[in-house]
């Protein structure tokens, strides 16, 4: 064991004890001394332990300090050298965070969840548009009818209807005329009720009965009080001075 500094020996009581002051010349032995061993001193020296290639084996009885591989060993008795290690120091301060790494790969999809509640039913749309009319015949097969001057019902009541137009949005009238047809300005219509007959409305436009063949008249809206279910119809013609005219066929199309 080497020692920097001034040391001096004496005694302390009943023990033998060594002094050392440090910052006087350096003092190189090996010496047996009975302890307790003081070191003092306000200098910069130091008990340097010097490095060797294997620390000498213990004994029984003591307690061996030793310098090897680069730290201080102590040997109890004939054990073992043991590394000697101080209390662990305080934390340091945290350091500073690290940048973000990449982003990781889409983990798989979970499974799918319960459906939820059915929602309020929405409100009730527009009547959609008839894409190909509705055809009704109020004369199925040719027939003459005599055609007054004023408005009147053609064949009785033999040709009425009863229709829902509640989704209707247009009708015409189409007749076919044979070889006997009316004078100039004789036509033909049909009419509603939505009292069984007791009042009458025009449903459509009138089509002409004054030339042979088919004839129809424009498409007209329905009015709004033709839009229900359970509508009697009628065709009516006027205009014919009493002239008799050839019926083929009278159809009331609805779109």
């Amino acid at each position: 064991m080497e020692v920097l500094g001034e040391g001096r020996m004496g005694p302390k009581a009943d023990a033998t004890w060594l002094s050392i002051f440090l910052g006087g010349a350096m003092l190189a032995a090996q010496t047996t001394v009975p302890g307790p061993l003081n070191v003092t001193g306000s200098g910069p020296g130091a008990i340097r332990l010097t490095m060797g290639s294997a620390c000498p084996a213990g004994t029984s009885g003591t307690a061996t300090l030793c310098a090897q591989s680069g730290q201080v060993t102590v040997a109890i008795g004939a054990g073992a050298y043991a590394a000697l290690q101080g209390l662990p120091g305080i934390a340091g301060p945290q350091g500073q965070p690290g940048v973000a790494g990449p982003i990781g790969p889409a983990g798989p999809a979970g499974p799918s969840g319960p459906p939820g509640p059915a929602g309020p039913m929405g409100p009730e749309g527009p009547p959609g548009a008839t894409s190909v009319p509705s055809d009704y015949a109020a004369v199925t097969q040719a027939r003459r009818c005599s055609l007054p001057s004023s408005i009147t019902e053609l064949f009785s009541d033999s040709a009425r209807l009863l229709l829902d137009l509640k989704n209707a949005a247009a009708a015409r009238t189409v007749v076919g005329v044979g070889a006997r047809y009316g004078p100039a300005g004789a036509k033909v219509m049909f009419q509603f009720s939505v009292n069984g007959g007791a009042t009458w409305s025009g449903l459509t436009r009138a089509a002409d009965l004054s030339s042979a063949g088919m004839h129809a008249s424009d498409w007209t809206p329905l009015a709004p009080g033709a839009l229900a279910d359970g509508v009697l119809v009628r065709a009516v013609g006027s205009n014919g001075a009493g002239s008799t005219t050839d019926c083929a066929s009278l159809h009331l199309q609805v779109k």
